[in-house]
């Protein structure tokens, strides 16, 4: 179980964020949270229809994959990042 979540961990190296930045600049905030959804959508619903046998192990893995390292890095930069543009200034504390 916990290699699972060392393979989920493989999201938050830096250089998917920098992937992700250039993604946002080329098709802009909306579509690429859209974007994360879809993938990480896939993703579960890829787990959820996985055999129980060796195909449903790299099912498992092919979805955290498509979670942590491409969809939830699409979704959490953009939507914190958005709600950090319009939250005030006096709320969002010192910079």
């Amino acid at each position: 179980m916990g290699l699972s979540y060392v393979t989920l961990g493989v999201g938050t190296v830096p250089r998917e964020r920098e992937m992700a930045h250039r993604v946002v600049r080329r098709f802009g905030p909306g579509p690429t949270l859209v974007l994360g959804f879809a993938i990480s959508g896939t993703g579960w619903l890829l787990l959820s229809l996985a055999p129980l046998n060796m195909l449903g192990i790299v099912a498992y893995a092919l979805m955290l994959l498509m979670f942590g390292r491409r969809g939830a890095v699409f979704i959490f930069i953009n939507f914190l990042s958005l709600r950090q543009a319009v939250t005030p200034a006096p709320i969002a504390g010192p910079a």
